[in-house]
């Protein structure tokens, strides 16, 4: 027989169907850094990143990262044109999704490919109502798409030091680290140094692992990237990671799920985007922990490229769902 809800458990249920407010209410109080002083802090790690890809790869880098950004911010304007939308200059995220797309794209990409995928991040952004309220992150979406109808362009790449015509013929093309682990079960042979110094083909900003760790803990640092959701996601790749695989050693394995396709660029560009992040803590740390799990099953499971951003779109869709989900918990174990 179930008993009839006392005063008690109609408190619990109004605060959990009050929890997005009293959530924002939480955010507003620990006083988050304003999503613009974010951006900014990740449009310059990039910029960082463009230089050091510009000397590896040559000036074919500033024109893709150029491009992309050109077009985010015209598709951008038209947007809010036809949406009747003032179009806030102060608003750096079109800027930052215009770089993140062009660092996850090869050096040898063709320019059309890049406005493809400016165009549609932008779009994406539009089409949830702009600012505020979109819920995928637009430059996921876009490199989600590329990898999906332009695989031979956005997944193969110029060899280590070559560096690609501004305009013209390419070079020789290969296939990443990760498409040879997946094709042939075994790591390739890199040194550590080799691996920190990023010597290896791969997207433009992906590969320059030490780079890509000092720009993690500076963000951290200026709370530009949630602690939680990096810390908990990455342990989650670690360990699952160690105990799941089939290829000894298992520390080596692990180390390279973590330097191969987009997980740690991801990590730091993506996931903490302030627009699609949960806005509490544990929500983060859920959050992270959700990431990392589907990221692992779908490395395990399925033989393609790039499942980390496959893995955020899933993740950025629960986000909500996650603040709910540890109101609860916090909730139920303080009535227990």
């Amino acid at each position: 027989i179930q008993r009839a809800p006392n005063a008690y458990d109609l408190k619990v249920l109004k605060k959990i169907e009050d929890a997005p407010v009293l959530m924002a209410k939480e955010a507003a109080q620990k006083k988050l850094r304003k999503a613009p002083r974010i951006y900014g802090d990740q449009i310059l790690f990039m910029l960082a990143i463009t230089v050091i890809a510009t000397c590896f790869s040559g000036w074919r880098v500033v024109a893709v990262c150029a491009c992309s950004v050109l077009c985010c911010i015209l598709t951008d304007m038209t947007g809010c044109f036809l949406s009747k939308k003032e179009y806030g200059v102060k608003d750096l995220s079109t800027i930052a999704y215009g770089m993140a797309l062009a660092l996850m794209l090869p050096a040898s990409v063709e320019y059309y490919i890049v406005v493809i995928g400016a165009v549609l991040a932008i779009t994406v952004k539009h089409i949830f109502g702009g600012k505020d309220n979109y819920i995928f992150n637009p430059a996921a979406v876009a490199i989600a798409f590329l990898i999906i109808c332009y695989p031979t362009q956005v997944l193969m790449y110029p060899q280590f030091g070559a560096q690609p015509e501004l305009f013209g013929e390419t070079g020789t093309l290969v296939s990443s680290i990760e498409s040879s682990f997946i094709k042939n079960g075994a790591m390739p042979s890199l040194s550590p140094l080799e691996i920190l110094m990023g010597q290896f083909a791969g997207p433009i900003g992906t590969t320059h692992i030490l780079v890509l760790i000092v720009s993690a803990v500076c963000l951290i640092c200026r709370r530009s990237v949630s602690l939680s959701t990096t810390v908990s996601g990455m342990a989650v790749i670690g360990v699952l990671s160690y105990l799941t695989t089939d290829v000894q050693p298992a520390l080596d394995s692990t180390i390279f799920r973590f330097i191969s396709g987009f997980v740690l660029f991801g990590f730091i560009f993506l996931a903490s985007d302030p627009q699609t992040l949960p806005l509490t803590n544990g929500g983060r740390m859920l959050y992270g922990i959700a990431l990392g799990t589907i990221t692992v099953i779908f490395r395990n499971t399925a033989n393609i490229e790039g499942v980390f951003v496959f893995s955020l779109l899933i993740v950025n869709a629960l986000s909500l769902y996650l603040d709910k989900l540890w109101f609860m918990i916090v909730t139920k174990t303080k009535q227990l």
